[in-house]
């Protein structure tokens, strides 16, 4: 009986849940790292820098390369200006070595957004304890990073991860900044929050198309709402001037003024209607309507038991922080429908783009928008589920909350193990096992050798080089590789970084 009324502490359970997920999730991801390598497009965004660095070992000269590559990238294939710059400074430009910390950055700015992210809603305006915004942000963290797509893509190589990992975590700053700048009652705070929004803004709009397109029908939202909450709470705004959170929402017009021209100097490259003739023309309207049939097809597909054990992780949490709010919740289908038309539009840009649902890169922020939409609607129905009831029971739930919650989280974590336990083929569903086990069974270091004596053919004097399969395909590290025809792009890409007149893979059945 005295385990079972272990009360909860939240510190220690945010402490618990920060070293579980360094632990669990980012260490064997971050380890794995040093056999990482670079691949397919790497080379060829990242030539003309890497010839720069050769040649000067100037930052100047590489940044004016990388600068080069962007212009020429904008009038002949795509106008994601800021994507295409950061594409050219693959860490690969400054040597091979230095590609390994392409998971760190990756890994990294998703974290830290998803922790600030949190914090600005949970403790700055739901003004819930740090505590609790920590705890929120690693569960969700877990969803995203062990229920990724692909992780490959998203945090192993650089190029995808830069225009999508990376851009989504900017995107999920930039709405942060925006809400602290807007709320906030400080103006040193809110001055900086602008300008730290402004910057995220220049990011997002000039990166992908699916963040670009969410970004904006996000700003549009955030703007309309608190102009319509400043309206709604003028009489309130005039008796109380200094303790209205909305007072300073005009801050919000610049960082969306950037986001704006940003965007619209994204869409309206040169380059856009080039690339355009290789896909299939789809109409902007069909587009659409394909987009919510696939927001139904993967709300159902990727909600797994894993996800869901993780909701009911979340819910002491989430009960303390909507039990303390002064915020009304009301209208938690609204907000439910909202959140699928936002989800469903993350398909949208390639519907019209690409003619399908998306690449297995794009699926990756498809998804991660789907976890944090879950999360932020869960919040929603429990906040407006406290409304409803009385004082009395409220109160009741609390104590009760309180005094067995680490029972309530040693179970649900119990529970959580058992789900992973239970798993057929770990490796293929979660990316921190699968890293443990590559490294543990010798497979990542195998796939690291065969690489480095590719390297060993490549440095010597031979013009037409012949290499082998890499095996076996690792799906945290290997995301595509040369062919056997030397006039692929991707090997052309390959021998002109390499210096040689061509490179052609010798299959392993060969």
């Amino acid at each position: 009986m005295k385990i079972l009324k272990w009360k909860i502490n939240e510190k220690i359970v945010a402490v618990i849940a920060v070293v579980f997920f360094a632990v669990l999730c980012l260490l064997p991801l971050l380890l794995i790292a040093r056999y990482d390598h670079p691949c397919a497009d790497d080379y060829g965004y990242g030539y003309e820098a890497h010839m720069a660095w050769r040649s000067t070992h100037s930052i100047t000269e590489t940044l004016k390369a990388a600068i080069h590559t962007m212009k020429h990238t904008y009038h002949t294939w795509q106008g994601t200006f800021t994507s295409i710059f950061l594409m050219a400074l693959t860490p690969a430009v400054f040597g091979e070595q230095y590609y390994v910390i392409v998971p760190y950055i990756m890994l990294g700015i998703l974290t830290l957004s998803i922790l600030y992210l949190s914090k600005v809603v949970v403790h700055d305006i739901l003004k819930g304890s740090v505590a609790n915004s920590i705890i929120l942000a690693i569960i969700l963290l877990f969803m995203m990073i062990e229920g990724i797509y692909t992780p490959a893509s998203a945090f192993f190589w650089y190029n995808a991860a830069v225009h999508y990992t990376f851009m989504q975590a900017f995107m999920f700053l930039m709405i942060a900044f925006a809400l602290r700048s807007a709320t906030t009652d400080k103006k040193a705070i809110a001055v900086v929050a602008c300008i730290m929004a402004s910057f995220s803004a220049f990011v997002v709009s000039g990166g992908n198309y699916l963040n670009a397109l969410i970004g904006m029908v996000l700003f549009v939202s955030l703007v309309g709402l608190f102009v319509f909450l400043f309206v709604w709470n003028k009489k309130k705004r005039v008796e109380e001037e200094k303790k209205n959170p909305f007072g300073k929402f005009y801050l919000l017009f610049i960082p969306f003024a950037v986001y704006t021209i940003g965007f619209v100097v994204n869409v309206i490259a040169p380059g856009n209607s080039i690339r355009g003739e290789n896909f299939p023309d789809t109409p902007a309207v069909s587009a659409i309507l394909q987009s919510f049939a696939s927001g139904f097809q993967y709300c159902g597909e990727w909600m797994s038991l894993f996800t869901l054990v993780l909701m009911i992780l979340a819910l002491p949490a989430l009960w303390a922080v909507t039990g303390k709010t002064k915020f009304r919740f009301r209208m938690p289908l609204l907000v439910l429908l909202f959140s699928f038309c936002l989800f469903s539009a993350s398909f949208t840009s390639s519907h019209y783009g690409l003619g399908c649902a998306g690449l297995p890169r794009t699926f990756n922020n498809c998804k991660m928008l789907y976890h944090l939409l879950l999360v932020v609607n869960e919040a929603y129905f429990i906040g407006w589920l406290q409304a409803k009831f009385k004082a009395s029971t409220k109160e009741k739930v609390k104590e009760f909350v309180i005094i067995h919650g680490l029972v309530f989280y040693a179970v649900v974590s119990v529970a959580l193990a058992g789900v992973f336990l239970s798993c057929d083929d770990k490796e293929a569903y979660y990316p921190s096992y699968a890293s443990f086990k590559y490294m543990r069974e010798g497979f990542a270091l195998h796939y690291h050798v065969q690489y480095l004596e590719r390297i060993t053919i490549l440095n010597g004097p031979e013009k037409t080089v012949y290499l082998k399969e890499i095996e076996p395909k690792l799906n945290v590290l290997y995301v595509d590789d040369i062919k056997t025809n030397s006039g692929d792009w991707r090997n052309q890409q390959y021998a002109r970084w390499h210096g040689k007149d061509a490179v052609i893979l010798i299959p392993t059945e060969e």
